[in-house]
């Protein structure tokens, strides 16, 4: 287990207004994610079984993906994940149990910041944890962020046995968590995080809210705390950061 680590990092340019792409509420995004991921896995065919295992291992027993990695036992097998971290709001029932594959699992939602994480044989995954959060720029990935990564620093903990972060794609929220982790375990800049995850990964592109909070985190030294407070300050101060809702 790498342990915490507070460097010194420099700034990173902030982007300006999003669009109002985002305008649509929680609710109806979650219902449309759970509609298509129900359609999608009605015939659903393991990547893997292709040899295209939907995840990379971004460093040692951290692999990164989207939610058809998660349900890809061969290949989770193949590569020796035992843990998971789902970073999605309404996606968890989706994970099957073993003893019944093909079928929703009984589990119940176990999200950090509350809960604790799944028991064995309630998932595929020997420990399985949730950050229920949707993927939109006004949403706090870093009020999430220090139980998320206490959580891998307890999974790699273990002597054996690689974890998976998970969100809907792989794309966003995530490549946000494993880019935090980057940064605050590895010492590492935002700039140089972001590349490393990029070549393996290419796809990965947190959204604008992230990626502001991210740069934020790089200002800070990989201090969570001290980023979150600093940046509810300035949104407060200068609202065109982005359209805060949430964190406010």
């Amino acid at each position: 287990m790498v342990p915490i680590s507070s460097s010194s990092h420099g700034g990173v340019p902030q982007s300006s207004m999003y669009s109002g792409a985002f305008k649509r509420s929680d609710a109806e995004v979650v219902a449309r994610f759970r509609a298509q991921v129900t359609r999608s896995f009605l015939y659903w065919v393991p990547p893997s079984a292709a040899g295209m295992f939907d995840a990379q291992q971004i460093v040692e027993r951290i692999w990164l993906g989207s939610v058809r990695a998660a349900f890809d036992r061969p290949g989770l097998e193949a590569n020796e994940i035992q843990f998971a971290l789902t970073v999605a709001d309404g996606m968890v029932e989706f994970v099957q149990s073993p003893s019944t594959p093909g079928e929703p699992s009984s589990m119940i939602d176990n999200s950090l910041g509350g809960a604790t994480a799944s028991a064995p044989g309630e998932s595929w995954f020997a420990e399985h944890a949730v950050v229920a959060i949707n993927d939109a720029p006004s949403e706090s990935i870093l009020d999430h962020l220090e139980d998320a990564l206490t959580f891998l620093d307890d999974c790699l903990a273990k002597p054996a046995g690689a974890v998976l972060v998970h969100c809907a794609a792989g794309v966003s929220r995530s490549v946000s968590v494993v880019v935090a982790y980057l940064i605050t375990r590895r010492k590492m800049k935002l700039e140089d995080a972001l590349d490393k995850v990029k070549a393996l990964r290419p796809i990965a592109f947190p959204n604008r809210g992230f990626m502001q909070q991210l740069a934020e985190l790089d200002r800070q030294g990989g201090d969570i705390a001290k980023a979150r407070e600093a940046f509810k300050a300035r949104c407060k101060l200068d609202p065109s950061v982005y359209m805060l809702m949430d964190i406010m």
